[in-house]
């Protein structure tokens, strides 16, 4: 079961790339897409540091931020934030996921 929960989880994460990089301006050859969740809603931002040029966030975008942490809180694997740095090489999109996790009650013993 695990391994389908990571396809579906890659399946989004991917929409999500590609999402944020139809969001940003041509100028961009990266940025950083952050989606928080304060336990009553989900926040996210699409940046470019380097760019002055703004990104504008798309409805697709913003489902896809909620999708992507309904579906992983479903499953059990619950984040305070997730990072998605993307980055053009070449003629390619790459990309990085960071998520970030509330310490347990175990850590904290």
């Amino acid at each position: 079961m695990s391994e389908a929960r990571f396809e579906q989880y890659n399946e989004v994460i991917n929409n999500l790339v590609g999402e944020s990089i139809g969001c940003s301006p041509m100028s961009w050859n990266a940025g950083t897409l952050t989606i928080d969740c304060d336990g009553t809603a989900i926040h996210y931002k699409l940046k470019n540091h380097e760019d002055e040029n703004k990104a504008s966030l798309s409805d697709e975008l913003r489902g896809l931020c909620e999708q992507l942490y309904v579906l992983m809180r479903d499953n059990g694997d619950v984040w305070n934030a997730a990072t998605i740095n993307y980055f053009k090489k070449e003629d390619t999109w790459g990309f990085k996921v960071d998520f970030e996790y509330a310490p347990s009650e175990n850590e904290n013993s």
